[in-house]
This record gives C-alpha cells, sequence and structure tokens, in this order.
C-alpha cells in the first residue's frame, strides 16, 4: 500500500468534474491547454495527467505488480497547477475523487488490439479496485505523421493505414468495455486533411506540435463537458500555441478549422 498523496484544493460542487489521464506523452500532450479551456469558460474541471514516455498498457500492468514509482501526477486544478514527481500508480489512482479515468495504449501499438489484453482488463480491475465509482474512458491515440519512420518500424506503411487500424483497434475495446472514447486521433486525421494545417499538427513526427495540442485539447474539453469546441471562449492566439511552427501559425482559419475539427470528431463518437 502506497502513502497516500496529501494536498489542498477548493471543495468540490455539483458542478466540479475531476478527471485522471492515465498515459503517456499523447495523454500529456493532449491535456496540455485542459486547464486553460475551463478558465476560460469558467467550469470547474480538474484534470491529473499521469504520464509515463513512452508507456504500454503491458508497462502499466507491470507497474502495478512491481510497485513502480516513475509517474509524474500533473494535476490541473482551477486555483495552481499541483506536480508530484515519482508516485505510483496507486498513489495517482487514490489522490483524488476521479469522476473519470482515462487509459490508452502507447501509439505504436495502437493500432494492435491483441496487444492491449490482457493489459488493458488487469488495469481497469485494478482502478476499480480503488475507484468503484469512476468511469473509465478511452483515448484514442492518432497515426504519425505521413513522413515519419515510425509507420514503416511499426509495421503500418502508410498514415492511412495507421488511422484505420487504431479506430478498429479502439472501437473494439470500447465495444468489450462498454468505455467511451475521446477520439483525439480522429481529429487529428480530420486536421491533417486541410491543405492550411496537413501534418503541421505534430512537431516530431508522432507528438502534438502546439496546434495538435490545442486541437486535443478542444475534443477532450468537448467530451468532458458538453461545451461545443465552436463555441469554446479559449482563444490560442493569445498563447504559446499561436507561435510560428512548422511554418504555420494560429491564426483565425487555422483556429477554426482546428474548432471544427474537435467538434466533428466528438459528433462522430457520440
Amino acid at each position: 500500500m502506497s502513502d497516500k498523496l496529501i494536498f489542498t484544493e477548493s471543495p468540490r460542487t455539483k458542478k466540479t468534474l475531476k478527471v485522471l489521464a492515465i498515459g503517456n506523452s499523447f495523454s500529456q500532450d493532449a491535456t496540455t491547454y485542459i486547464k486553460n479551456m475551463a478558465l476560460a469558460d469558467n467550469v470547474d474541471l480538474r484534470v491529473a495527467s499521469a504520464p509515463i514516455g513512452g508507456c504500454s498498457l503491458e508497462r502499466h500492468f507491470n507497474n502495478i505488480n512491481n510497485g513502480t514509482s516513475d509517474y509524474k501526477l500533473i494535476y490541473y486544478t482551477p486555483e495552481e497547477t499541483l506536480v508530484f514527481p515519482a508516485v505510483s500508480l496507486e498513489q495517482c489512482i487514490t489522490a483524488s475523487d476521479w469522476d473519470i479515468i482515462t487509459i490508452q495504449q502507447v501509439s505504436g501499438l495502437s493500432g494492435k488490439y491483441e496487444t492491449f489484453n490482457p493489459y488493458a482488463n488487469q488495469l481497469v480491475k485494478y482502478i476499480k479496485s480503488f475507484q468503484p465509482n469512476a468511469e473509465i474512458r478511452l483515448h484514442m491515440t492518432w497515426a504519425y505523421s505521413k513522413y515519419y519512420g515510425g509507420l514503416a518500424s511499426n509495421n503500418y506503411g502508410t498514415q492511412e493505414n495507421m488511422y484505420k487500424c487504431i479506430v478498429d483497434a479502439y472501437d473494439q475495446f470500447s465495444k468489450e468495455f462498454g468505455a467511451k472514447i475521446i477520439p483525439s486521433g480522429l481529429a487529428m486525421d480530420i486536421a491533417r486533411k486541410n491543405p492550411a494545417v496537413r501534418d503541421s499538427v505534430h512537431r516530431d513526427g508522432f507528438h502534438c506540435s502546439e496546434l495538435g495540442r490545442v486541437l486535443t485539447g478542444w475534443v477532450w474539453f468537448e467530451c468532458l463537458t458538453g461545451i461545443s469546441a465552436l463555441d469554446s471562449k479559449f482563444e490560442p492566439q493569445k498563447t504559446k500555441a499561436s507561435y510560428m511552427e512548422n511554418n504555420i501559425i494560429i491564426d483565425d482559419e487555422v483556429e477554426a478549422i482546428l474548432r471544427d475539427a474537435a467538434h466533428r470528431a466528438v459528433e462522430a463518437y457520440k
């Protein structure tokens, strides 16, 4: 039994929603702007990210058995951002009274459903042993840039095939576990098809650029709050996200493309 994390946060109200994302750098990318979005719309959305870079479902499962304390819990509350380095998965799960807990497969294996179990099943059971009332959701990751070598090394061949494999795998998981999907992967695919954006949603071929972080952040925000990305009061042009990146800057046109892609993705998975 790990020592419970002790910290102070404002009391929960009827409108408070607390979310824990168990994942890796992809979940961290997608939650980067969550706090900014919540503050802009004055909603009490509190999201904690528990990432380990490149962490697969199998590694999360092994960490449970080994009691490994190599998670960095980042908790975005309305008042402040709390950071707890070197904590265990049990400490992350028991840190607060989470309403929703998300899991995901590591990107390279996200299109290979045979790699999900038995690890996902055991991870869900473990989460439920501490948080029986928490809803489990599945964060759909995204395909790599069409120029990234990982497409070949992971045997996907093309961006299109990787995306299709991811959709198939996550849809199968959703059906078997009854878990709703947060469709970041679909939003990224929609945005990439627009000539004004293309693969600029990536910063290195697979992670999100700031554009991608805004896009996937809006997917999470709409899925969690019900506030459409089209109506979100968050202004990316006033943040780091507006900086020039991959020869793209978030102007009115690009912002509209990102909002539309996020909203269409969420609507597709309602």
